[in-house]
């Protein structure tokens, strides 16, 4: 079982491009058009780096001081994860996944399992709301018909 893994997860990862461009061809661009990315601004990577630096200071100076920090570290990251989730993604549907995680992240902390099988469960239903949520949402766009001049 162990092996399956990266058997597997190298071809997904040098398939995906080919993969994603496809659908994006096949399903998309006559439905939205084409979309073209734009590289980051330097504004938004000194927002990151400074975050990453803020939270870096939590986790590895306040958090150890205090009592159950395994605790805190899951529900200090559901809640940091949820609350970027809903302020990046600004759309409902991630509005509702950050609210998600961050009630995930405190049950998870509050239930008393062990760090590693906490963010192994924290994870996981984030990415399996992620996962139903874009589902929902592709399948939504394939739905709808094309309209004309577009």
């Amino acid at each position: 079982m162990r092996p399956a893994f990266p058997l597997l997860l190298t071809p997904l990862m040098l398939g995906s491009p080919w993969i994603l461009k496809w659908v994006r061809r096949r399903y998309l661009i006559a439905r939205v058009g084409y979309v073209e990315s734009y590289p980051m601004g330097l504004k938004q990577i000194g927002a990151g780096i400074g975050l990453a630096v803020l939270m870096g200071v939590a986790l590895f100076g306040v958090v150890p001081r205090l009592s159950h920090p395994d605790r805190w570290l899951l529900a200090g990251t559901g809640l940091f994860g949820g609350a970027l989730a809903a302020y990046c993604g600004r759309l409902p549907r991630f509005v509702i996944g950050g609210a998600l995680m961050a009630a995930a992240g405190l049950l998870v902390a509050f239930s008393g399992v062990p760090l590693l099988a906490g963010f192994a469960i924290l994870f996981g239903f984030q990415g399996l709301v992620a996962l139903i949520s874009g589902s929902i949402a592709f399948l939504r766009l394939i739905r709808r018909p094309i309209e004309a001049g577009e």
